[in-house]
């Protein structure tokens, strides 16, 4: 591969193993050989030796892995290595002033890398939440500077209340300072603060959330985050989202608003979002959809997967269609399901609970095998005398309901 004038050719594992040790947990081991070309066209050659134990103790729901020892020998080097365009320098992001991008790492490949050790280590607490540690040091051939890197993070449930604290530690190689970020995380949902509903399915879907990420690091630069997310209608199909941030540090804010609404016959979308304090706004908007024909006419859905149904209820017009979001039937009593599963069985059923009062379907459920990118192109035929069809479908036919008026009837 060339990149740049730059060849590298890194060969995957040469050899490997993995061993479980039951009780003990699991260990592995592995070998990799690489053969590289750098920015000042010099070659090199070399290995790196990777070992690998984890162990998760179930009855103290602790997780525990080391990974490493990675060591690696003077002429090992990996494929980002030998991207660089020099030897030695800076890597920048963007930041939030894109005339002034951010420091973020430090690299000299005159000093490749030497060893790696790495510690996980997670346990649950049980109604008390859980907890994380993790840290790192890597060091490097022909110098005695090194990378370390060390977090901390606990996480806890208290009632609909999600709250999150961590810390996070850095030094890197040419890093003048470590770098130390504290971090406050919280989710809640706004119901908490107001009467209940005693209906248990919006009360379920139907609610606002608030959300809130502040971050502050050791030279008392904040970072704050908050936003607001809701889901509206019976159906859950209409949602809006509402963020605001700002960063003392460079003393910006950004933002941002949008709306979704998921419809029986269109998806819609319309946002916007600012950044720089106002200077950059931008305003998006999207509409999506389906139109499907098929022998008894035209119907309009929501966009469409590599799999899709089309459901044939004559008769039972504007009937939902249970355990999805926004679809419904239409004035005729057709719908599409987008984005069926391949080669398994899907179960689709009408929520009988919309359906008409003159309406009756002795079972609303039918179950479909579709095969990969089919759909459905002919129809099912009704047995005489009964008020609604269960069926298993063959692959590429459209599922049909019927009405006790509609015995007899079959679709083309």
């Amino acid at each position: 591969m060339v990149v740049d004038n730059m060849l590298n050719i890194t060969v995957p594992p040469m050899f490997g193993l993995g061993f479980n040790l039951g009780d003990f947990g699991a260990i592995s081991f592995d070998v990799t050989q690489a053969k590289s070309t750098l920015a000042d066209q010099s070659e090199h050659k070399g290995q790196s030796y990777r070992f690998l134990y984890a162990k998760t103790l179930n009855q103290l729901g602790t997780n525990f892995q080391l990974m490493g020892y990675r060591y690696s020998t003077s002429g090992f080097y990996t494929l980002s290595d030998t991207m660089y365009k020099h030897m030695d320098g800076y890597e920048f992001n963007d930041g939030d002033d894109e005339d002034t991008p951010m420091w973020s790492r430090y690299y000299n490949l005159f000093y490749t890398k030497r060893g790696k050790l790495q510690v996980n280590i997670s346990q649950q607490l049980g109604e008390y939440g859980s907890f994380y540690l993790s840290g790192s040091q890597q060091t490097y051939w022909h110098t005695d500077q090194q990378d370390r890197l060390l977090q901390f993070g606990y996480n806890t449930q208290i009632k609909d209340l999600s709250l999150g604290v961590s810390w996070n530690y850095s030094k890197s190689r040419g890093q003048p300072d470590a770098d130390q970020v504290f971090a406050l995380n919280f989710s809640l949902p706004l119901n908490l603060l107001l009467p209940r509903s005693n209906d248990s399915y919006t009360r379920k879907k139907n609610y606002a959330w608030m959300t809130s990420n502040t971050s502050i690091d050791n030279e008392g630069h904040i970072t704050q985050n908050l936003g607001l997310t809701e889901t509206l209608l019976d159906d859950g199909n209409l949602s809006y989202s509402v963020q605001q941030g700002y960063n003392s540090e460079g003393k910006t804010a950004n933002g941002s608003a949008s709306m979704d609404y998921k419809g029986a016959f269109a998806d819609a979308r319309v946002g916007y979002n600012y950044s720089d304090n106002g200077s950059q706004q931008q305003l998006n908007y999207a509409l999506s959809g389906s139109l499907v024909a098929h022998s008894q006419g035209i119907t309009l859905g929501q966009s469409l997967g590599e799999t899709n149904v089309l459901i044939a209820a004559p008769g039972a017009e504007n009937t939902r269609v249970a355990n999805s979001t926004g679809l419904k039937t239409d004035w005729r009593g057709y719908t599409v399901v987008p984005y069926a599963t391949s080669y398994r069985e899907n179960r689709i059923a009408l929520d009988a609970a919309s359906l008409k009062r003159n309406v009756d379907l002795e079972n609303a459920v039918v179950n479909v095998v579709p095969t990969k990118g089919a759909f459905g192109s002919g129809g099912v035929q009704c047995p005489c005398g009964s008020k609604g069809i269960n069926e298993n479908i063959k692959a590429g036919y459209t599922a049909a309901f019927w009405r006790d008026s509609d015995a007899g009837r079959h679709t083309d």
